[in-house]
């Protein structure tokens, strides 16, 4: 019962309950115990003096203990082959279904988590990985949660998970050349993106470098707007904080000059750099976004090795791979310091075991290999007690497939002119990943990374005759015949 020494009378019920439940407060608060769990109620306060059933304030208040879906489900830390998450606990929860898959395939492994956090192991280096979490409480299922997407690390710039452009239109505008430092290339017009994995080209962390773009035109002078991105973290994006390493924010028809700084936060090792310029409207400025394809302009990919300051012992460069005498063979040639040793290392694509070799020259035949089988390689330099990082990895088949050279396979790649002259086009409905040129004795006369739907070759300088010409997709291998008039 309320007494006169009572400050405050109290009563709750759950909404649409019509029995009220009573209450004695001697303060401005109250603990109510033995309350329903995920249940809505409403509760009442008025001074111990008042009459009864007079009431005049009324709030509204939920428990906990619904079985609904975790939510805050994120990444706290990835390595090139774990990722470990977290998400809000849900009260009365028994345990979670935790369940994952790689982006592009249709099924998902389930696990069971007991708690908030988990890591999952034993994933495949630089793979981009949907996730999602549910609950269990008393036996009962919940939905999922909304899915979530991270990428594993190791990327070194070659790896799959980067977000691929869909070319605009190139005709007009392109970029001619970059300057980053003391690195400088002229990629000149590569149809709306280049791709350009073994260069030379390395950066310090925690150092600042000037930018000189310079963009090419068919005709017309018009108004672009540049951007680079680099994946400092090497998970296979360009989204995480500082990755858009220069934003000038300007439109310009002509040579642009500014900056970039490399964060001491940035990760050492290969990783890919992204250069966007696109047309930026006739006024104000639209900039480019990194997996956004332009209209109008080019993107280009390059593989930048970042490096701790003053580190004496550098990667390779210009690793390149090629067919070796027989099918279960290849060719690594690289460029070195001649007084250097090397440790170079590879694997076929889809395992993760590597295997490798120390080498005291700048190239090596990789025997005992699997005919028709793309393998992996990469090479770090040994400075006496020291070496340096792994360079970017090169890919490259086996010969002695079995498919004949002018077997159509279910791939949808047009290659004109042909008979062809100068140039050479090739046009596919699947993603290009490289293309290569033998002539009749099965020797490799050229070999382009494309990372696109379409590619156009010079050809200038072969004399005429008949090739095979190699393309290969994510859908598997092409090989047909073309004829140089």
């Amino acid at each position: 019962a309320i007494t006169a020494s009572s400050p405050y009378q109290v009563r709750y019920r759950a909404l649409g309950s019509s029995n009220w439940v009573s209450l004695v407060a001697n303060d401005t608060f109250l603990v109510v115990n033995a309350l329903q769990a995920c249940t809505d109620y409403e509760f009442q306060v008025a001074p111990a003096c008042a009459p009864a059933d007079n009431f005049v304030f009324t709030q509204q208040f939920s428990t906990d203990g619904c079985c609904e879906a975790p939510s805050g489900l994120s990444l706290l830390a990835n390595t090139d082959s774990s990722l470990s998450l977290s998400w809000d606990g849900v009260f009365g929860a028994d345990d979670y279904r935790f369940e994952y898959r790689a982006l592009g395939e249709s099924d998902r492994t389930l696990l069971i988590a007991s708690d908030t956090t988990f890591t999952l192991t034993g994933l495949s280096e630089c793979t981009a990985y949907e996730i999602r979490v549910g609950s269990t409480c008393g036996g009962i299922q919940n939905a999922f949660s909304a899915p979530i997407q991270a990428n594993t690390g190791n990327c070194a710039c070659t790896g799959d998970a980067y977000c691929r452009i869909n070319f605009g239109s190139a005709n007009g505008e392109w970029i001619d050349s970059v300057q980053i430092g003391d690195f400088a290339y002229k990629s000149g017009q590569n149809n709306g993106y280049g791709y350009f994995p073994n260069l030379c080209f390395s950066l310090d962390r925690d150092s600042t470098y000037a930018v000189r773009l310079e963009p090419g035109y068919a005709s017309f002078n018009f108004r672009e707007a540049w951007r680079i991105w680099i994946d400092l973290n090497q998970d296979g994006d360009f989204e995480d904080a500082d990755e858009l390493v220069f934003d000038p924010n300007v439109a310009s028809d002509t040579v642009l000059d500014g900056s970039l700084t490399v964060p001491s936060t940035a990760f050492a090792g290969p990783t890919r750099m992204r250069i966007a310029m696109q047309f930026a409207g006739f006024s104000g400025i639209n900039n480019p976004e990194s997996c956004e394809s332009p209209d109008f302009g080019e993107f280009e990919d390059y593989c930048v090795t970042i490096v701790v300051p003053n580190q004496s012992c550098a990667a390779p460069c210009l690793l390149n791979l090629s067919p070796g005498d027989t099918s279960t063979t290849l060719l690594a040639t690289w460029e070195g310091n001649p007084t250097d040793s090397y440790r170079l290392r590879y694997r076929e694509l889809g395992t993760s075991e590597w295997f490798y070799f120390d080498v005291s020259d700048t190239s090596l035949i990789i025997e005992n290999l699997n005919k028709c089988t793309s393998y992996g390689v990469g090479v770090q330099t040994i400075c006496g007690s020291d070496s340096s990082l792994f360079g970017p990895t090169d890919t490259l088949t086996t010969t002695g497939c079995t498919t004949p050279i002018d077997e159509v396979l279910d791939l949808p790649i047009k290659v004109y002119p042909n008979p062809f002259g100068e140039r050479l086009v090739i046009e596919s409905e699947v993603w290009i990943e490289e293309v290569m040129l033998y002539n009749l004795q099965g020797q490799l006369l050229k070999k382009e990374r494309v990372a696109g739907l379409e590619q156009s070759l010079d050809m200038s300088e072969l004399p005429s005759g008949l090739y095979v010409l190699s393309v290969s997709t994510l859908r598997g291998t092409q090989r047909l015949r073309i004829v140089k008039q």
